[in-house]
């Protein structure tokens, strides 16, 4: 009986070893996947990435990242996996992942497409016996598409853009009516407008700008009054004060500073030999600074700043060609960029932020041709001109975006 014993333990752990045993192998020949590699190796997002080797397992989930972002798994084989360049990714290393573990497949190179540059400017568009119309300009084919027809006779001055609400904003002087001024609202979503009376003395002038928060601010000059910087709301008239210049001279050309959360203006000085001074207005606490900057008479500026805070300027004297200038602030101390060499005379200087570049309008006296667009690069200082209108007494304000 114990022999009979002895002979079923042995039988036992002879079954239970060939067992073990069988679980081993098995264990032993478990496939390992290998990588061989990928294709292909520079790519746009959306692009589909194969990736090639061998023992993929169809059952398992795989997680493969570009430089750290999620791919979009297509498909798996036992010998690839194909997946889509996910949006965000770029160039580096792919990386497999699956349990615990990871491989690095390898570098790849993901084209980012960057969105165009935005050139396309707005402009005010006015031409003797019709009504005011806003239009867009491309300034590299001349192109114009019209938005808004305004429908009025009056005459519009310069219109200024709101980032933070897609809106312009410009002031019309009323010929036909007792109120002197109104404020047009243009919805750049849709292209309507609306039109507000908000000013009953007559005989006087605005010049509107807009901060980086969305406040309107206008330069006011009335008849024997010091010039005055007031908020001014578009949507029911209403202007606060800021601040009263206490001069007799004629300021102009308001524009907003948004690296400092300022407001530039020009002002030419009657009782000086010093024929041009700059103001500078500090929307923190309402003060101001003046700084003398040209001792030329017959002297003309119009001024724009850029995203950095650089002031340029078109200066026009009489009897030379028109220039492109710097004005540093503290000092009046200018730095030519750009000698037109041009007869015609230029205005409507605008910056626009997304190019770098800065647009103005030139009338064209020895040519059928009525209007020219100039283009400034402000990278290298160059500049291109492109005729774009051939309709005589017309006239194209420019609206800074």
């Amino acid at each position: 009986m114990n022999k009979i014993y002895h002979l079923l333990i042995i039988c036992l752990l002879t079954f239970s070893c060939t067992e073990n045993s069988s679980i081993e192998t098995e264990n032993e020949e478990t496939a390992i996947l290998e990588i061989d590699g990928f294709a292909p190796n520079s790519v746009n997002i959306g692009d589909l990435v194969t990736i090639v080797g061998t023992n993929f397992d169809v059952n398992e989930t795989y997680v493969v990242k570009f430089n750290g972002v999620d791919g979009i798994i297509q498909e798996t084989t036992t010998t690839s996996i194909m997946v889509q360049v996910p949006e965000g990714a770029t160039t580096g290393a792919i990386i497999l992942s699956y349990g615990s573990t990871s491989k690095i497949v390898g570098t790849i190179e993901i084209i980012v497409e960057t969105e165009a540059v935005n050139t396309v400017i707005y402009a005010l568009k006015e031409i003797d016996g019709e009504t005011p119309k806003l239009v867009t300009l491309d300034p590299t084919n001349g192109t114009q598409n019209e938005l808004v027809d305004f429908q009025t006779t009056n005459y519009f001055g310069d219109f200024t853009y709101s980032s933070s609400s897609n809106q312009l904003f410009g002031v019309s002087g009323v010929v036909d009516s007792g109120i002197d001024s109104e404020i047009y609202t243009v919805n750049l979503t849709d292209n309507t407008f609306d039109r507000l009376f908000f000013n009953e003395v007559p005989n006087s002038d605005y010049e509107l700008a807009v901060s980086s928060s969305g406040i309107v601010y206008a330069l006011q000059q009335e008849n024997l009054e010091s010039p005055k910087i007031v908020s001014l709301d578009p949507t029911n008239g209403n202007q606060t004060e800021l601040i009263d210049f206490q001069t007799t001279n004629y300021l102009a050309e308001l524009v907003y500073s948004p690296s400092n959360n300022k407001l530039l203006a020009i002002s030419g000085v009657i009782d000086s030999g010093i024929i041009s001074e700059i103001y500078s207005i500090d929307l923190s606490d309402n003060t101001f600074s003046v700084t003398a900057f040209n001792g030329a008479s017959n002297t003309s500026y119009e001024v724009v700043v850029s995203s950095s805070g650089t002031i340029y300027g078109l200066k026009q004297q009489n009897g030379q060609s028109p220039k492109l200038v710097t004005i540093e602030i503290s000092s009046g101390e200018e730095t030519e960029l750009i000698d037109f060499q041009t007869t015609n005379y230029m205005g409507s200087l605008v910056y626009n932020s997304s190019s770098n570049q800065l647009f103005l309008v030139s009338g064209v006296i020895d040519s059928g041709i009525d209007s020219e667009i100039y283009t400034v690069n402000l990278a290298d200082n160059t500049f291109d001109r492109l005729f774009f209108n051939e309709v005589p007494n017309s006239n194209y304000t420019l609206i800074a975006r």
